[in-house]
């Protein structure tokens, strides 16, 4: 029997499907000959015929035009909403406008981004169209439940990622020559400049600021190390967009100022933003190295612009009017660029208003990652749009995802090995090990304490509140959210039980070394630190003091250096004190009350300890676990899961670590064994 050819009507070309959808009793096919078809759906197949749209159009922008009008008239809109295809908005795909008349009619407009529209595939293209759609029959409804059931019912997905305004801020590079988006296919790099070759046919050049041999000091007489002048000529290669990923203790802070001190010229005007509390250290690191003050921005400030470097918070930056029209900064500094790893967050946005219009971005971190890969697409979507065009493009093309209890998780990278030849001339990450740098050993102990029996009667009484809700709620109901609630409480418990341990393991410690030590001791509640605090002080009077997570960058110093030359033991927030505090002159640490994210326990141990300038061989941490209880179900989960997405760094397959995937593992964990405790 002859093989039947079905062809399109209008080109005669064989009609090969590119993409479809159906609504009701329709189906709108899309050719690979750029026709586009409908066919109802009547259950005799004979009696289908097969009926043309519209006729052939060679442009993408005309094509989408026409079945997006389609799809408007099908869905009784489009006497009530215009159609715009143009590039008004760079940094949304699409956008739908609201307005309702004098006698009550709800009228509007769909835009649509040009460059999405001719640059991705058709099936996302139909996915922004519907999305818009259902926006104007929902109109206000944002993206709630209403809208998502709205969406799904005419064809759409759903989902709010790089559809529409509010959720895609994604930073868009335009070609200069074309006016399409700058997608980069490939570059070279030499001594001089940086040539970058586009989707679009085109290329363009960036001039490379002159090499400085690495025989410089600070203006403090401070020479960096051998590693800190490769991070620093890493930046120049780079085009001074670059990503400084050194492991804790590296002197990644050095290095951003180092490239300040060695090319002021081209750096010019500099923005750096960090956490509130590294303000003072910016400011102090700055002014040594540099010998040159800058000023810190503060909700009262007024810029002083004859300072060369400014410092600002992240909070403080997210409050600040008008911060898109900065654009009078040259270089913009990212300290902890972690701190914008949610894609939507109003601090996120606010950076990215700030480095539009900048030339150089230098970020700096040891952990851009805390629970999966996706987290990295901010920072990168910033230092490289040009690779990393949009969330929906990171996560189709880069980001893995895995099945966790019924539901889809964001996971590690799809090809590590792949990323890695992507970022690998604009990000730079060096260990302890690699750098040869004497560095003191780390060595963890722990230790396992057995609950008093009124504590054990208040975890018991809890444990069973969480069983009770786990065997009885249905699958909604076990959310992330309602099990921490449970596994709070009985954190919280446990880290009660483990004061009088912990103070007994301090007085032993301390009377081995006859008063002549230090020890910090990480804690998570502020009340478990309050009565850490009180507790010692009855042993050792006026011989600890407490870190608030509230106090300021200047207290935080104060504390710091009361520790180092007077005080024997200090308590601190694990969370407040991961990140910006040096300790290099103590040896000995607790982490008593564990994190959900081992990131955060690694930042503060032995990232606090294990630093350039300790003269100690080793540095240990004591790890109390409560037997029988959280704690034990928690340590046992993180040792297996403690390698976060390391393959981001070294290109190597590595586990997936995602902090809500492993809470509702630890309540499932907890529900099956939780009675009787794990067993090492």
């Amino acid at each position: 029997m002859a093989k039947v050819t079905v062809t399109c009507k209008y080109c005669k070309k064989p009609a090969e499907e590119l993409s479809h959808i159906t609504m009701g009793n329709n189906r709108f096919i899309t050719l690979k000959c750029g026709h586009t078809y409908g066919e109802p759906l009547v259950s005799n197949p004979d009696s289908i015929k097969i009926v043309p749209i519209e006729k052939k159009e060679t442009n993408l922008t005309e094509k989408y035009t026409m079945i997006a009008s389609d799809l408007m008239r099908y869905h009784g809109i489009s006497n009530r909403f215009t159609l715009h295809i143009d590039d008004r908005r760079s940094d949304i795909l699409g956008a739908t406008y609201v307005n309702v008349t004098q006698d009550g009619i709800i009228v509007g407009s769909i835009v649509l981004n040009r460059s999405h529209v001719e640059t991705n595939d058709a099936n996302n293209i139909i996915e922004t169209i519907l999305h818009e759609i259902a926006h104007a029959i929902t109109p206000g409804a944002g993206h709630t439940e209403i809208w998502k059931k709205t969406c799904l019912a005419i064809g759409g997905n759903g989902q709010a990622f790089d559809w529409c305004e509010g959720s895609t801020k994604a930073i868009t590079k335009i070609c200069a020559i074309c006016g399409q988006k700058a997608v980069e296919i490939s570059h070279q790099v030499t001594e001089k400049e940086r040539i970058i070759n586009l989707a679009c046919g085109h290329s363009y050049k960036e001039v490379l600021a002159d090499k400085v041999e690495p025989t410089w000091k600070f203006d403090d007489g401070r020479q960096p190390y051998p590693f800190q002048y490769e991070g620093i000529e890493f930046a120049r290669r780079a085009g001074f967009r670059v990503a400084i990923l050194d492991e804790c203790g590296l002197g990644k802070t050095l290095q951003g100022v180092g490239v300040l001190f060695r090319y002021p010229k081209e750096m010019g005007r500099t923005l750096i933003i960090c956490k509130a509390s590294l303000t003072y250290n910016w400011a102090r690191e700055y002014s040594l190295c540099t010998g040159k003050i800058p000023q810190i921005l503060d909700s009262s400030a007024n810029r002083l612009d004859v300072l060369p470097v400014h410092i600002i918070s992240f909070d403080t930056l997210s409050r600040a009017k008008g911060i898109e029209h900065w654009n009078y900064y040259q270089t913009v500094i990212i300290d902890e660029c972690q701190q914008i790893k949610n894609h939507d967050a109003k601090r996120t946005n606010a950076v990215r208003k700030v480095t539009r219009n900048a030339k150089y971005v230098i970020a700096l971190s040891a952990d851009p990652i805390k629970n999966h890969a996706g987290e990295y697409f901010p920072i990168l979507n910033i230092l490289r749009p040009e690779i990393f065009p949009s969330q929906h493009h990171f996560d189709r093309e880069i980001l893995s995802s895995y099945s966790s209890y019924g539901g889809t998780v964001r996971g590690g990278l799809r090809d590590p090995k792949r990323f890695a030849q992507l970022t690998k001339d604009f990000i730079i990450r060096r260990t302890v090990e690699e750098v040869k740098v004497q560095m003191p050993s780390v060595r963890r102990d722990v230790k396992f304490f057995q609950l008093g029996d009124e504590v054990k009667k208040a975890y018991q009484r809890e444990l069973n509140d969480f069983n009770d809700f786990y065997m009885n709620a249905d699958e909604e109901q076990k959310s992330p959210e309602n099990i921490l609630a449970y596994l709070a409480r009985m954190r919280h418990i446990t880290g009660f039980a483990k004061v009088l341990p912990t103070v007994e393991y301090v007085t032993e410690y301390l009377e081995s070394k006859n008063g002549d030590a230090k020890i910090v001791l990480f804690h998570h509640h502020e009340d478990v630190g309050e009565l850490l605090n009180t507790s010692i002080e009855k042993y050792f009077p006026n011989r600890s003091l407490q870190m608030k997570s509230s106090d300021n960058a200047e207290e935080r110093e104060r504390k710091i250096n009361l520790f180092k030359n007077e005080k024997a033991v200090f308590i601190i927030p694990t969370l407040a004190g991961g990140e910006g505090i040096n300790l290099q002159f103590c040896n000995k640490a607790v982490l008593m009350e564990p994190e959900w994210n081992p990131a955060s326990e690694e930042q503060a141990f032995p990232g606090r300890f294990r630093r350039i300038g300790s003269t100690f061989a080793e540095v240990e941490g004591m790890i109390p676990v409560a037997v029988g209880t959280i704690d034990e179900f928690l340590e046992k989960l993180k040792a297996q899961k403690k390698q976060i997405i390391t393959e981001a760094y070294t290109g190597e397959r590595g586990t997936n670590w995602n902090q809500s995937s492993v809470i509702k593992q630890l309540a499932e964990l907890l529900y099956t064994n939780g009675q009787k405790g794990w067993e090492f």
